[in-house]
């Protein structure tokens, strides 16, 4: 079954990592990025099912990956982590996760499956 790949872009390696792990144990591809400049290499070379937006990045470097983003006319779903003031505010994300693992990973589900992505079947956490 193929995977969903996944981009999440962040300023906070620990919570990047620990976000990382929590996709990956369920079945998820995951690659990271510490910066906007570190995620557009990533995004020309990659073929993302969804990107997702730490809290940690400031908000005009988020405004400015999905300007980045949807420039290009992708319509790959981003969404950001509860916590995320961008998140809140923003009508440019597709969806704001909850930050806690369980429905963090029921959410992206349904993120993946309404923008027609693969999901990837997985176990509760």
């Amino acid at each position: 079954m193929p995977q969903a790949l996944v981009l999440s872009i962040g300023l906070d390696s620990r919570v990047l990592d620990t976000r990382a792990l929590i996709l990956r144990s369920v079945g998820y591809t995951v690659l990271t990025a510490m910066s906007v400049k570190e995620a557009v290499p990533l995004l020309q070379s990659n073929d993302f099912d969804v990107i997702v937006i730490c809290h940690t990045l400031p908000t005009k470097d988020c405004e400015r990956l999905v300007s980045l983003v949807r420039a290009s006319g992708s319509r790959i779903p981003i969404v950001t982590v509860s916590g995320s003031a961008f998140g809140q505010q923003s009508v440019s994300a597709d969806a704001t996760l909850d930050k806690e693992p369980v429905a963090f990973l029921r959410e992206m589900g349904e993120v993946l499956r309404s923008h027609g992505q693969t999901q990837v079947l997985h176990r509760e956490a």
